[in-house]
């Protein structure tokens, strides 16, 4: 009779580390999106300061207003579309 115990056994063997399946498209779309979003932080913090609301009590209700403004620029059709694509381009 033999006893696996420690690394070998069946338990330890299937709990290895889950590897996420993403082509190179998702990972394109979702650098850009991040870039988007770095760029929409950048533009709304330089209006933040340029606006003078740093000094205001409520001067974070303008920061989270030029976020909701400018979150028009990241496309959230994209992926959507990007999908649509692979279906089409896969017949």
């Amino acid at each position: 009779m033999v006893i696996y115990v420690g690394k070998e056994s069946r338990f330890l063997m299937n709990s290895s580390k889950i590897i996420s399946k993403k082509g190179k498209t998702d990972l394109e779309v979702n650098d850009l999106i991040f870039m988007i979003f770095m760029i929409l932080s950048l533009f709304s913090v330089a209006l933040f300061i340029i606006s003078g609301n740093i000094l205001n009590k409520y001067g974070y209700v303008f920061f989270i207003r030029m976020i909701v403004i400018f979150g028009e620029i990241i496309p959230i059709s994209l992926k959507v579309n990007v999908e649509m694509a692979k279906i089409y381009y896969s017949y």
